[in-house]
């Protein structure tokens, strides 16, 4: 390696749907280093994997609960999700981008990092 990594912008988005489990297991298979992504906190204290604040249908991450976007998006990860899956791949680098569309310290990041103490073995790589 020469000290740069490459990293799957949001996984594939030009093969697959963005942040999607297919979109970053293609970007590895791809030969890449790792991924890059974006996580939102929803109204119950959940993350989700997604860029934006809202919802292709123009709702807010942030006011609704993991269980609602998930009914309706069925494919969009949650943050416990996505780590598991990355858990089980071999050498990658994660890299999480944790948004906060009011820029204020709501505890959320405390909150992101307990879950990653939480869903990852202590030797995990990520």
């Amino acid at each position: 390696m020469n000290g740069m990594l490459l990293l799957g912008h949001r996984g594939s988005p030009r093969a697959f749907t963005e942040n999607t489990l297919a979109g970053f297991t293609h970007a590895l298979e791809s030969g890449l280093d790792g991924i890059e992504t974006d996580i939102q906190h929803t109204r119950d204290g959940s993350f989700v994997v997604h860029h934006d604040d809202h919802l292709p249908n123009g709702k807010r991450i942030s006011a609704l609960m993991l269980s609602e976007i998930q009914t309706e998006f069925p494919e969009m990860m949650s943050l416990e999700a996505l780590l598991e899956w990355g858990a089980f791949q071999d050498g990658m680098t994660l890299n999480l981008e944790l948004k906060n569309e009011h820029n204020v310290n709501d505890g959320r990041e405390r909150h992101m990092v307990s879950i990653l103490r939480k869903v990852l073995p202590k030797d995990s790589p990520l």
